[in-house]
């Protein structure tokens, strides 16, 4: 098999790969064959620091270390004792952790009991983007946290891999999620849910906020830690993502008479199935905007670690034709193609100009079949008058700097006629797959609008992930 080796402590030119011999499995093991790895920022903390990979080996440092805690893929082989999974079975998990989970490798053991089957609703790429980053959310919200419906929850880093899950989780247990991020950001963290955004760049948000009930702090430094405790009000909660802070706010936790809890994820398969339930239930999904092929791997660790990344960055693996494709958008790319989405679902039709270049076509829906930005404010406005309830989520954004693929979903209830489909008066949900052109930052062409259309047309839905 291939992996990386982290060959000394350093920059990511540290990480060599390498072939080695593919790992057998032991009593509760299975053997995976690796399709998809997340990229975590404490994969970059490990790789930079050797005091870091200590403390989380606890000192039992081998040999030989491969990083990576995050994976999704085929069960090979399974060892003794494991009874919930099978060989061709589509799993993921966050293994050994803390320790080393050793995913950077075409081929992965891992203990079964941290395993989850993958939701249908996912695939690889978006199974590989969960389990660390979502279970630190669902840990930081629901077990440290303890939201509860109504209450006002503060989360920094809105955008970021495990903020934009912890809004998700938040906002379906009923609370007002306050989310925060640069301005650039805005519209990735409303179309997740949030139901207010603060532009962190703009004014210091402990003087737009107060007597927030529960403070998710994700950013890695105490100051800004102790900024959050200011806008908590008494007997308030506050989750952070660094443990070892504790020392440094607890005269301040003290004072303001609120709680602090530090949070540090480990490997729980029980965990995982909850989120996958959540999953299933279409209530939580990862948003994927960076998707890298295996042997550039280390390029996937210098997009997380430019703390520039929106929402998750994952490598892809054993998937060659899907590797040759995918290159890194620009962030400013991503942005303009969740922009275009959210002109539907947020009706801004000030953002229409700024992301569309004057000569954007190929609008089969358009009266007239207008080009340009006034053919699809014109769509907007019709499409929206039609269907006042329709939502768009953006689930991955791929492709090179001229053409991105886009796969997503719209749902929306079907109680009036439009472009001659008769009302089915029923809630549905349609798949969205497709390309669009980029010129200079804007979009220039969109194909396969008409697609979907004619499915619904002969179909009245169009399966999202096989399910209908």
């Amino acid at each position: 098999m291939e992996a990386y080796l982290l060959a000394q402590n350093g920059g990511i030119e540290k990480l060599k790969k390498v072939t080695m011999p593919t790992p057998g499995i032991q009593t509760n093991e299975v053997l995976i064959k690796t399709k998809a790895i997340g990229i975590n920022p404490i994969d970059i903390q490990v790789r930079n620091s050797k005091d870091i990979l200590g403390m989380i080996t606890h000192g039992n440092i081998p040999q030989q270390v491969v990083l990576g805690w995050d994976v999704a893929g085929v069960v090979e082989q399974t060892g003794e004792g494991v009874n919930d999974f099978k060989p061709g079975d589509e799993v993921y998990g966050l293994l050994n952790m803390p320790g080393l989970g050793n995913t950077y490798a075409t081929y992965v053991t891992a203990d079964a009991r941290q395993l989850a089957h993958k939701p249908a609703a996912l695939d690889f790429v978006a199974a590989g983007a969960t389990p660390m980053a979502a279970m630190t959310a669902w840990q930081a919200v629901v077990t440290r946290g303890h939201v509860k419906h109504g209450e006002k929850v503060l989360i920094h880093a809105a955008s970021g891999g495990v903020g934009h899950f912890a809004v998700q989780i938040a906002k379906y247990l009923g609370a007002y999620v306050i989310g925060t991020a640069s301005a650039k950001n805005k519209n990735f963290v409303m179309e997740l849910g949030a139901d207010e955004f603060i532009d962190y760049t703009e004014k210091p948000f402990e003087k737009q906020l107060q007597k927030v009930d529960v403070v998710i702090d994700t950013i890695n430094s105490v100051e800004h830690i102790l900024r959050s405790i200011s806008v908590l009000k008494k007997g308030g909660r506050l989750v952070y993502l660094q443990p070892h802070f504790q020392s440094a706010i607890e005269a301040q936790l003290l004072a303001a008479e609120v709680s602090g809890s530090g949070v540090f994820v480990n490997s729980s398969g029980e965990v995982l199935a909850e989120i996958s339930k959540l999953i299933r239930e279409g209530h939580v999904l990862p948003k994927v905007t960076q998707v890298f092929g295996f042997n550039e791997l280390p390029q996937a660790q210098a997009a997380v670690e430019s703390g520039r990344a929106t929402g998750k960055v994952v490598v892809s693996v054993n998937d060659h034709t899907k590797e040759d494709f995918i290159k890194a958008l620009t962030q400013e790319e991503i942005n303009t193609i969740y922009d275009f989405y959210g002109v539907f679902s947020k009706r801004d039709y000030n953002e229409v100009d700024r992301i569309l270049a004057p000569d954007w076509k190929d609008i089969p829906l358009a009266p007239g079949q207008l080009e340009g930005p006034t053919g699809f404010k014109e769509l907007v406005r019709n499409f929206t008058t039609a269907f006042p309830d329709l939502i768009i989520k953006v689930h991955e954004v791929f492709g090179t700097h001229e053409r991105a693929g886009v796969r997503a979903e719209m749902s929306f209830t079907h109680s009036s006629e439009f472009m001659g489909i008769a009302p089915t008066h029923k809630k549905l949900t349609v798949a969205i797959h497709e390309f669009h052109y980029l010129k200079d930052g804007k979009l220039t062409t969109t194909w396969h609008l008409e697609d979907w259309l004619s499915m619904l047309l002969q179909t009245g839905a169009w399966p999202v992930n096989g399910q209908q």
